[in-house]
């Protein structure tokens, strides 16, 4: 690693800690506060401790440590002391000695801890001494968060656990008695349509016995699957299943169906699932597949809808407080269930794994003919959009306000026409002779405002060296910008700012009666505020001429400019309202910028700027159509009718 490259980027993220470590008398020593970094990383998603490396004012100084064997023995050390800390994480290639400008700093790859190893905690008590990464802070997480993590250790399944005072009367009867009767419709030789009801839950997991204790009872599964609404929010208070048909494709609130608790069906998965997902694919008219020469009922696109839903309520923790929701656009279908996934994104992404939060919902949903093997699901769905040539699903988790994963499935196109014409219209050559790699890279970075290392693989089949060396490519030519350093590294377009969190998704709102606006799509209308440099780029470009090179206008269009700005260009004496008024004739139908404006009207750059457009743009009179970038280069001002 060629470390003082990436020291000039460097800056505390989530995953990116910097600690002074100088000790008391400057030798050196591992900070007191190093292993609430290291228990808020490894409860997260890992990340590198910096030691020797110091903050001042937002930017980093390198001090280096003197005595670097002293601070990885106090580290190996502590690591392995259970009374510090109650797992050691750190490998042999874990701990790295960097020689940066004649100084050493050391870094502390710490990863995230799996599920068996979660919580990651101090001082042999997991209340009160367990952390977790909140942007670039450690925090001490919450009762609830350990007392969730400890569940999701202890159970491999959190939906066969017994539970207490429920009985088969909580169960919504006509939900069950479907649900047997499609079972013993699709597996006949299992005669279950001639069992009771508790005999039937019985085999499908819904009712079990402790060999142990001899206690039998409801499971979690059962009350889940077939329960009715109150029963289940009796046990699960947070418990919320929502479903919404939205006319447009924004990411406004508005709705023209919805499905959710409201007394008039049992409100239990089952139920969800039947009276969803048919709304969802009603409108999905794709060719069927032939398949061994007999036709199929469903597309691809089927598959994948199916399988996505289906998964988010597999693999929801229906004890964090927050909502499931499912989202229908003319664009796109959103999912997002509570809870993040128990194995990385990156391995359920490779497929093949599989670590199920309800093992026995999961099995029930297969029972019935839902749900892909186990571990490739994930694969399914991005296997069958593909044929569709539709942007690749987009798989993301978040922590705040509480942890959920998202899923959306875009069915817009790979390269959206306004994409293409875009990079075309600024460097058609380039463009022309661009790797396809790098034209994704590209018009990802267009359509989504971001793109990462992360993302672009699941777009390509291209080892994740040619990956990295397409992005640093586009960022030596001044195609991409980048922000952050090692995996918190993402790449923009060079006019356009880095989206923040509070970009990409709006605030959730968790109020169950009102919609939950969290999958909302950053990407798919370009004159929403989320992208809106583009949307006025776009804008300019198509809609009305973009003047910045008086010399490439037509005659007769330069002449009806000059015709416009024949008096100021004549007089240098000038009533200032009167120069407003031809300034906002000249740019009334199309951009202008101040260069264009400066030969027109014979008026120094400066002079123009600071008497008329900065007084035009304060009044509301003139748009800049890279609102969030004034001191770009090639910014232009239009009317504001």
């Amino acid at each position: 690693m060629d470390f003082e490259i990436e020291f000039e980027s460097l800056r505390e993220t989530h995953d990116i800690e910097c600690k002074a470590a100088q000790g008391r008398d400057g030798s050196g020593e591992v900070p007191k506060d190093f292993w609430k970094s290291y228990s808020a990383m490894a409860n997260t998603d890992g990340g590198s401790i910096f030691l020797g490396v110091e903050e001042r004012k937002d930017s980093f100084s390198r001090l280096g440590v003197k005595s670097p064997d002293k601070i990885i023995k106090q580290l190996v050390d502590t690591a392995n002391n259970g009374d510090k800390v109650n797992v050691n994480l750190l490998g042999n290639d874990d701990v790295v000695q960097h020689i940066d400008r004649g100084l050493i700093i050391i870094e502390v790859k710490v990863r995230c801890a799996t599920r068996k190893e979660r919580p990651v905690y101090l001082h042999k008590t997991p209340i009160g001494n367990s952390y977790r990464r909140r942007h670039e802070a450690d925090q001490q997480m919450t009762d609830d968060e350990v007392k969730r993590m400890l569940a999701e250790q202890q159970f491999d399944s959190l939906d066969q656990r017994i539970l207490n005072g429920f009985s088969i009367d909580d169960l919504n009867q006509e939900s069950l008695r479907s649900f047997q009767q499609s079972v013993a419709t699709r597996s006949p030789e299992t005669n279950f349509e001639t069992l009771s009801h508790l005999d039937f839950l019985k085999q499908v997991g819904g009712w079990k016995k402790n060999r142990e204790t001899g206690t039998e009872g409801l499971t979690v599964a059962a009350l889940l699957m077939f329960g009715n609404y109150q029963s289940i929010r009796d046990e699960f208070p947070d418990y919320f299943l929502d479903y919404q048909q939205r006319p447009e494709s924004k990411t406004e609130q508005r709705y023209t169906d919805r499905v959710c608790p409201d007394g008039t069906w049992s409100g239990n998965l089952y139920d969800f699932y039947r009276k969803v997902y048919p709304k969802l694919v009603s409108d999905l008219k794709l060719a069927f597949q032939v398949k061994d020469g007999i036709r199929e009922g469903e597309s691809a696109a089927h598959i994948a809808v199916r399988e996505a839903f289906v998964n988010a309520l597999v693999h929801a923790d229906y004890s964090v407080p927050t909502s499931l929701l499912v989202v229908k656009r003319p664009d796109l279908f959103g999912f997002k269930n509570p809870g993040k996934m128990r194995i990385p994104l990156d391995v359920a992404l490779a497929g093949g794994e599989s670590d199920s939060r309800n093992k026995t919902i999961q099995d029930m949903f297969r029972m019935i003919g839902a749900g892909e093997r186990q571990g490739f699901g994930i694969r399914k769905i991005i296997q069958n959009w593909k044929e569709f040539d539709w942007r690749i699903p987009h798989f993301e988790e978040a922590d705040e306000p509480s942890p959920r994963v998202i899923v959306r499935l875009s069915m817009l196109s790979l390269f959206p026409e306004k994409a293409v014409q875009y990079f075309k219209l600024f460097d058609g050559k380039y463009w022309a002779k661009a790797s396809e790699l790098e034209k994704i890279a590209l018009v990802l970075a267009y359509t989504e405002r971001v793109v990462s290392h992360a993302r672009l693989f699941q777009f390509s089949d291209k080892h994740t060296k040619d990956i990295g060396d397409c992005l640093q490519k586009l960022e030596r030519e001044g195609r991409l910008t980048a922000t952050g350093a090692y995996r918190a590294k993402t790449y923009h377009l060079p006019h356009q700012s880095a989206p923040s969190p509070e970009d990409v998704f709006d605030s959730p709102n968790n109020n169950l009666s009102s919609p939950n606006n969290d999958l909302s799509s950053p990407n798919s209308d370009l004159s929403s505020p989320n992208s809106d440099e583009l949307g006025r780029i776009i804008h300019a470009k198509f809609n009305y001429p973009f003047v910045d090179d008086l010399s490439a206008l037509e005659g007769v269009f330069r002449g009806s400019l000059e015709n416009i700005a024949k008096k100021p260009r004549e007089q240098q004496r000038m009533n200032p309202e009167e120069m407003k008024k031809v300034i906002l004739k000249i740019c009334s139908e199309r951009y202008v910028t101040l260069g264009a404006m400066a030969l027109l009207l014979n008026r120094e750059l400066e002079t123009l700027r600071g008497q008329y457009i900065t007084k035009l743009k304060n009044e509301g009179l003139l748009q800049m159509a890279f609102p969030r970038t004034p001191n770009d280069p090639r910014q232009a001002y239009l009317t504001v009718k």
